[in-house]
């Protein structure tokens, strides 16, 4: 065993929280259900094990916000497994992750360019900031899929906002799809600013030489990863890494302490620090491992019928792991797709659209469970009829590039008021409007709202979807906009 693999095999949280365990006699500390012993019913038969080490910041269990312990190291670790300058871990989510990094490199009045199809996150991240923002459109491209912007686009992004501070970039996006990252950063830099990657669904890309490269290891400044998306931490983990010596790590740290608990779940901790054990030592096998099973079922559908997988052929610019499959072949909408496999199959999609449905597999996925999707989606197919998925809603208003810049308004200063959806249109939103999944906002405060929009909203809301942003009343959904005076 060399030194890497030696260091990389321990899980110091667990390590700690182990020891804690062994020693202690008394639980005079929270949390109230004292080792799980309080626990009720059904919950207690489930979480027993874990409530075990749900434990909260004693002596030898370090300090997330001061570590010099187990979370140091862990972090430590994280950093060396992943090829970053530091790592530090999240217990709210690549939300707080977002948040810190914008807080961190944003202050007030500062300009953001961000590709328009980020989370909300970034866009709340803004706004807690009071940052200025300009938007830059996303590509589309031959499936009618959003992916990343041309850096055409990003050069004349810098052209019109020389000052702008910071790019703000979604790699890969929620449908896997993964653009010239290593140029749009390049293109940042010459420009003399920083590159934030909401780097979500990528935990995985730093461990197998044939998945996309993570923004790591291209020169992004602060990257943020969910651990729990495409890696097996628990849900509500993520990492966020500095790439660069750019970045200042006190106001990093200082904006960590602003949007994380002051109490932060130890067994949310140790899932990321076995995480990282996992993928530093497994992590190339067991991705290989389920590309080769993976790929076999998508050989199947290609061969079957190629429209169905809505990407080119050899992947090169997706996640395979992700599988984005177009209901058109299948003679209904993906909403329609979406139910079938779940109630018929039981099979679980991530979300569904009114073209596409999309499935989130990882490497802790059972070979068996690509084989049961793969054979409901041929069967489905055999049966299909010609389409009657219908248009999809036409685009009323040609898209800039490059928003104009919008300065976000403090919330007791804004002149605004609810409408009607029907009434809406034309009218300048005021509110960020957020189908989720996938919680990339449809409208954000000062976009002005076409017919398409309200299109895509009753689609959604007719398919029992959830919407943020919107306000149910008596007489139908309202949206929030601005007094034109």
């Amino acid at each position: 065993m060399n030194n890497y693999t030696e260091k990389q095999a321990r899980i110091p949280i667990l390590e700690a929280l182990i020891a804690y365990r062994q020693h202690v006699k008394v639980l005079g500390h929270v949390p109230g259900h004292k080792g799980g012993q309080g626990l009720y019913g059904d919950f207690a038969h489930y979480a027993m094990q874990l409530a075990m080490i749900d434990a909260t910041e004693l002596p030898g269990l370090d300090d997330l916000f001061h570590p010099q312990g187990a979370i140091a190291e862990a972090q430590a670790l994280a950093a060396e497994a992943f090829g970053s300058l530091s790592t530090y871990f999240l217990v709210a989510g690549s939300t707080a992750g977002n948040l810190a990094a914008i807080l961190a490199t944003c202050d007030e009045g500062d300009l953001a360019l961000v590709v328009r199809h980020a989370h909300q996150s970034v866009w709340h991240g803004l706004d807690l900031a009071r940052a200025r923002r300009a938007t830059i459109q996303p590509a589309i491209d031959c499936f009618g899929v959003l992916t990343s912007p041309s850096v055409e686009s990003v050069k004349e992004a810098f052209l019109r906002y020389p000052l702008a501070k910071v790019l703000i970039v979604t790699s890969p996006t929620y449908d896997g799809r993964i653009g010239d990252l290593r140029a749009l950063i390049e293109v940042a830099h010459a420009h003399d600013a920083l590159v934030i990657v909401d780097e979500a669904h990528g935990v995985h890309l730093p461990f197998h030489p044939q998945i996309p490269q993570s923004a790591i290891a291209l020169g992004a400044d602060l990257i943020v990863q969910s651990a729990h998306k495409m890696g097996t931490g628990l849900t509500q983990t993520g990492l966020l890494h500095v790439g660069t010596n750019r970045v200042s790590q006190v106001k990093l740290q200082k904006a960590l302490r602003m949007v994380q608990s002051s109490s932060p779940s130890y067994l949310l901790l140790a899932s990321i620090d076995a995480m990282r054990a996992q993928l530093a030592l497994e992590g190339e096998a067991r991705i290989g491992k389920a590309l080769v099973a993976m790929q076999k079922e998508q050989q199947r559908l290609f061969d079957a019928c190629p429209s169905i997988l809505a990407y080119e052929r050899d992947g090169a610019r997706q996640d395979p792991f992700k599988w984005l499959i177009d209901a058109t072949p299948f003679g209904f909408s993906g909403f329609a797709l979406e139910q079938r496999l779940r109630e018929q199959y039981g099979i679980y999609a991530e979300y569904a659209t009114q073209r596409h449905v999309l499935f989130v597999f990882s490497y802790g996925t059972r070979p068996k469970e690509w084989t049961i999707v793969t054979d409901a989606l041929l069967e489905l197919h055999a049966l299909a009829k010609d389409s009657v998925m219908g248009d999809l809603p036409k685009d009323d208003h040609d898209l800039d590039p490059v928003s104009p810049m919008y300065d976000a308004l403090p919330f007791h200063k804004d002149r605004s008021r609810w409408v009607l959806l029907s009434m809406a249109i034309g009218s300048t939103c005021a509110q960020t409007v957020t189908i989720y999944p996938p919680g990339i906002p449809i409208l954000l405060p000062g976009e002005v709202i076409y017919a398409s929009h309200i299109e895509i909203l009753r689609r959604v809301l007719d398919n029992k979807k959830r919407v943020d942003g919107l306000m149910d009343g008596d007489e139908g959904y309202a949206i929030h906009c601005f007094i034109n005076e």
